[in-house]
């Protein structure tokens, strides 16, 4: 491949990047990891395509392209570094599994979204005891003896699943101690030296704007 360089572009929290940059980290793809703090947004929004972030240009052959949309940029740098599976089935696979995964906290992020107060916490516990881990269950059927969610190797989809947990906070462990599967799997990717690195290098940084 031709000289090419990368510049991820998001902000200062882990969030819709944060599956990205482990991609990279996981391949040894040095990148530029360039991090903006809200305070900074107001006057940069108009300069990216879709006023919003995370972006990632990459420069191949002196000629810059730009790529918007997190899970966009999730495949294409997934696909690039061998991270999406052997063929087009498995490429597939993963996709599905990801979009599974999204349509799984949907709910629950528009929850978090809502005012504190005892209306939220009751559609929180709801969600997050019932809701999530029954989508979860769907995800874990398709864990095989690889030990891994397509093929017989890390992919993207793996990585996501294991991100997504972030987002039940202090619950992690209440809804894996439900599905034996998904726990092995999660001890199976934090076992893998470079991504447990990466994670714990960045647990101070602040998943999302909705999150202290």
């Amino acid at each position: 491949m031709s000289n090419v360089t990368y510049k991820l572009k998001y902000f200062n929290f882990r969030g819709r990047a944060e599956a990205i940059r482990i991609l990279f980290k996981l391949a040894n793809q040095n990148f530029e990891d360039i991090r903006f703090e809200l305070s900074e947004w107001s006057a940069l929004k108009q300069t990216f395509i879709f006023h919003q972030l995370p972006v990632l240009e990459v420069c191949e052959d002196s000629k810059t392209t730009v790529i918007a949309q997190s899970n966009s940029i999730l495949r294409f740098v997934a696909d690039r570094l061998g991270l999406s599976g052997k063929d087009d089935l498995e490429r597939a696979k993963c996709d599905m599994i990801n979009e599974q995964i999204i349509s799984v906290f949907e709910n629950l992020v528009n929850i978090y979204r809502m005012k504190d107060g005892d209306e939220k916490q009751k559609a929180l516990d709801s969600t997050i005891s019932e809701q999530v881990p029954n989508g979860y269950k769907l995800i874990q059927n398709f864990l095989d003896e690889s030990g891994f969610l397509v093929g017989d190797k890390i992919t993207y989809a793996d990585i996501v699943l294991v991100l997504s947990y972030d987002w039940l906070r202090d619950r992690k462990d209440e809804v894996l101690a439900k599905l034996p599967g998904l726990k092995k799997h999660y001890e199976k990717i934090m076992s893998i030296p470079l991504i447990s690195q990466h994670i714990e290098e960045n647990k101070h940084v602040r998943l999302t704007i909705l999150f202290e």
